[in-house]
């Protein structure tokens, strides 16, 4: 089982996988989730940990639910622990 550092570096990770695939700067992600690209930037360097609150307003501003990230996240977890 992953602890919680490894949840929140993969769940950063899937966050800068969905900005990539949507084609968004961080810059616009930033602008989207009303938030600072400073902060946008440490997040996608794992060097930020986004709180609950933070993480669903990047969600949205990402236009996915974050239930969904969640569940992308766990099931990577999951994956690592049957390797």
């Amino acid at each position: 089982m992953a602890d919680n550092n490894e949840f929140s570096r993969i769940f950063c990770m899937k966050i800068n996988e969905i900005r990539v695939l949507k084609g968004l700067t961080i810059e616009q992600l930033a602008e989207l989730a009303s938030v600072h690209r400073t902060t946008i930037g440490l997040i996608i360097r794992y060097e930020r940990f986004p709180s609950l609150s933070m993480a669903k307003k990047i969600a949205d501003a990402l236009d996915v639910k974050l239930s969904l990230i969640i569940e992308s996240v766990e099931f990577e977890i999951s994956k690592g622990d049957a390797e």
